[in-house]
């Protein structure tokens, strides 16, 4: 038991790097793993990922509220910290933060370099990225390394908030895979490029050693909130409300013919969504960016509505031909 608390709790466990805060108004508790804590749950052996642990906090209803995943890259000579600070102070970049830092630590006797830090983002963001020479930090603590460790380069990005549970979200509900998700996420985020005489840098090519660095990912967008209703909302709205209805009526069809108006065919369902789409089209484009694709434009999913509405009437249209 410690003799501190935060985060409006009363109490503090603190075991290994693992600290459970206790005693909040609101009768939660709260679970803090430090990287330290991390390697040591890791060293128990209980047969449980990190994926079954997410999986354990989200069946209880739990959130998150900072998730930091790191990458190493060892001996690759394509790149270094240095090389992206020069392609970021000459704006040869693109994404989505609005500033970067730069921190050298050096030697005081011989102004040897011990470690260098680029920042992406705030520390206040919803996202950041940190890089950093883990070699030159090691070396400086009189870590020993292995000796063909020639260079080491730690990518961490510090998730928060609506982030990091949108990230827990496609991770366990739509079972993305986590070095997809992670390299998608830089690359909608940050990319940089070769510049050119084109005056729209959004056009420039991406550097061949970050397309080579991003592993031919496609983007991930990370939305701050899934509003209801969403795809899944109504999937469980179906599944709950409809069910026994649409089991009830195809037995009614198989059995007596009666139509069925929960199916595929159904032309008024077609054009009541034609008539009265903006939610419907809201929710299709929050689903296709939790995917990873980019949105469509509002004449495009009509024109996907109307194409079925084409198809259900000259497939009736076929019927009442043949039977005359």
């Amino acid at each position: 038991m410690q003799d501190y608390a935060f985060y409006r709790y009363s109490g503090c466990y603190l075991y290994n790097g693992i600290r459970i805060l206790v005693g909040h108004e609101q009768s939660s508790f709260m679970l803090d793993f430090s990287g330290a804590g991390c390697r040591f749950y890791e060293s128990l052996e209980t047969g449980h990922s990190w994926i079954d642990v997410f999986n354990i906090f989200f069946d209880y209803g739990g959130s998150f509220t900072r998730i930091d995943l790191a990458l190493d890259v060892f001996n690759d000579n394509s790149f270094t910290i240095a090389t992206m600070y020069k392609k970021a102070c000459k704006g040869h970049t693109k994404g989505r933060f609005r500033t970067f830092d730069y921190y050298v630590k050096r030697n005081f006797e011989d102004g040897r370099i011990l470690g260098e830090t680029l920042y992406f983002g705030s520390a206040a963001s919803l996202i950041r990225f940190r890089f950093y020479n883990k070699l030159d930090e090691r070396v400086s603590k009189n870590i020993e390394v292995l000796e063909n460790i020639d260079s080491w380069i730690r990518f961490e990005m510090c998730l928060r908030k609506e982030h990091v549970n949108f990230f827990v979200y496609l991770l366990l509900m739509d079972k993305r895979d986590i070095v997809d998700l992670y390299f998608g996420i830089v690359r909608r985020y940050l990319l940089f490029l070769v510049p050119n005489s084109d005056s729209n840098k959004w056009r420039w090519k991406i550097c061949p050693w970050w397309e080579k660095f991003l592993n031919s990912a496609q983007e991930v967008r990370l939305v701050k909130k899934v509003d209801e209703p969403t795809v899944f909302s109504k999937q469980r709205w179906l599944s709950d409300s409809v069910s026994r209805t649409f089991a009830f009526m195809y037995l009614l069809e198989e059995e007596h013919g009666f139509p069925n108006p929960l199916n595929s065919k159904n032309l008024m369902a077609f054009e009541k969504l034609f008539e009265n789409h903006e939610k419907e089209y809201e929710i299709y484009n929050q689903y296709r960016i939790s995917l990873g694709f980019e949105e469509i434009s509002k004449s495009q999913f009509l024109r996907f509505v109307g194409n079925r509405i084409f198809e259900i009437k000259s497939e009736r249209k076929k019927i009442i031909n043949q039977s005359e």
